[in-house]
């Protein structure tokens, strides 16, 4: 017997409506690929893979996740630099099985989740790639008591079977996917199934399952966020739902369906807004450059050009270091698009070789505010961008060659 017991509110309705709308928008907002879109994926897989890892304790940070993403070669603890790198490998397979037409969920794609994410992590997660062998509990990280009991260990083959097969039927249509998703990670949290990894393995199928359902908008949203900057209300809402013990027959989900549910709305809300954000953001840099002639006739340079910029100018600074992770070129090329950029104004240089940092220079601070020149560009587009930035050079004519 699976948790299966909710009612059907209100609260659910208008937040499966606000997820439908943003959801729409997002996947409009993308419908011509950009160079930018591939910056916006990346901060997005480092963000996933920054929160997940820090609900289970992960010290690093965000931008230290992105450094070992990137292959950087940076000085963290080794144990957290494999957490990162085992939940970041497991979530790009993630990835790729849900965009495999023929893939359904099962328990090998479960057992192999465990598998990565447990990989060279020490005995805690062994049996690696099996379901436990033995009886487990969650505890209160700062008494060490136990305040949920799991099912026994004898019963986890066949719940975690049920499970499958639930989601199996569930992914018809029958039932909305996100409320489907909110289940499967309330069930899969319940058997604990694991040694080690649970909260981990569970995020990740639920990744995975949300990815099926739509993985372009996927890709620039992450729940994995919001769970770990409201780690306290996830837990509380989970511990509030379950009990102290496994007991399915006595559990109404409507609760954790709620919560979930608004988790996913803001994310997808806020990535929507984001996303809008910055395609006003681009049109105007990218307008800027235009107006100033850094950008050549050469389409596939421009965003060579316009992405250390469009960093430089939303960021306050990006460093060589950065630029390397978002912009597949060579160090020669890098340092000469970065030099011209400098030459016309439009960047700063602070620092020497590889510890440069640029910023903001003369002509783009020359746009003003450049988040009312954004706002500009959400109302009027590029023509109305390129007639602000032409007064304001015509302004201060002497920053420029």
């Amino acid at each position: 017997m699976l948790i299966e017991r909710y009612d059907h509110t209100d609260r659910m309705a208008a937040a499966l409506d606000s997820i439908k709308e943003a959801r729409e928008l997002l996947e409009a907002h993308l419908s011509e690929p950009e160079e930018w879109h591939g910056v916006i994926r990346r901060q997005v897989l480092a963000a996933v893979v920054h929160y997940s890892t820090a609900i289970e304790g992960n010290l690093l940070t965000r931008d230290q996740v992105e450094s070992i993403i990137a292959g950087e070669a940076i000085e963290v603890p080794e144990k957290d630099r494999t957490e990162a790198l085992n939940y970041y490998r497991a979530t790009r397979w993630a990835q790729t099985r849900s965009q495999d037409p023929g893939w359904r969920v099962s328990h090998e794609t479960i057992l192999t989740l465990h598998f990565m994410v447990g990989t060279d992590l020490g005995s805690d997660y062994e049996p690696l790639g099996q379901y436990r062998h033995g009886q487990n509990t969650v505890q209160d990280k700062r008494t060490g008591e136990a305040i949920y009991w799991p099912p026994r260990t004898e019963e986890v083959q066949h719940l975690m079977g049920e499970l499958v097969d639930w989601l199996r039927r569930r992914t018809d249509g029958e039932t909305n996917p996100y409320i489907v998703k909110a289940l499967a990670h309330l069930n899969f949290v319940a058997i604990h199934p694991f040694s080690d990894g649970n909260g981990r393995v569970g995020r990740l199928l639920c990744s995975l399952l949300m990815m099926r359902e739509g993985y372009k908008a996927q890709a620039f949203w992450s729940l994995e966020q919001f769970l770990g900057e409201h780690a306290v209300d996830y837990g509380t809402v989970l511990a509030g739902t379950l009990g102290p013990r496994w007991r399915p027959d006595l559990v109404v989900a409507t609760e954790w369906i709620e919560w979930y549910l608004e988790a996913v709305r803001a994310q997808v809300s806020g990535a929507e807004r984001r996303m809008r954000r910055s395609m006003a953001e681009f049109t105007a840099v990218v307008t800027g450059l235009e107006v100033g002639g850094a950008i050549g006739s050469n389409p596939k340079a421009a965003g060579r050009v316009v992405i250390p910029a469009w960093l430089a100018i939303t960021g306050g600074s990006v460093t060589r270091r950065q630029l390397a992770r978002y912009l597949p070129v060579s160090e020669e090329t890098l340092t000469r698009d970065l030099r011209r950029l400098c030459e016309l104004g439009f960047l700063s240089r602070e620092g020497m070789g590889r510890a440069a940092r640029y910023t903001p220079g003369p002509r783009t601070l020359a746009w003003g505010d450049f988040a009312r020149l954004v706002d500009v560009a959400l109302v009027g587009g590029a023509d109305a961008v390129r007639k602000v930035i032409q007064s304001g050079e015509a302004a201060v004519p002497r920053l420029f060659p």
